[in-house]
């Protein structure tokens, strides 16, 4: 999880960034996968941040670990030393990179759609 807006509440806001909440990237994102499967979230920030992604993600019955506290190229790294599917935003430029240039056999990037997002999108144009 990227958590754009605990990075840059203000700036994130500014320029559309939005994430899925917990219960939508548990019920949603991931409704394709199969339950057990192991699920790392990374984050630059402490683990309060995503415990609510994590606790959500476990209690559909994945697999679910926090990798926090890193620098970005350390999660560059482990993303592209990912060897079965990433997903991530596709308003992330390592996330991007990544797939292309990583391991992993697939790469899902995700976008929020909202009149919010829309509207802060279009006005940029």
């Amino acid at each position: 999880m990227r958590l754009f807006l605990t990075e840059m509440p203000r700036r994130g806001r500014l320029l559309g960034f939005e994430e899925l909440s917990p219960m939508k990237v548990a019920n949603e994102l991931f409704h394709n996968t199969n339950r057990g499967e192991n699920i790392t979230i990374l984050s630059r920030f402490s683990d309060h941040n995503v415990k609510p992604y994590k606790d959500a993600l476990d209690a559909v019955g994945f697999q679910t670990r926090v990798l926090s506290g890193q620098e970005g190229v350390e999660d560059f790294c482990y993303l592209m030393s990912a060897t079965k599917e990433i997903v991530g935003t596709e308003q992330s430029s390592f996330f991007k990179f990544a797939a292309v240039l990583g391991n992993a056999t697939k790469a899902r990037l995700y976008f929020v759609e909202s009149p919010d997002t829309k509207e802060k999108l279009l006005s940029r144009f």
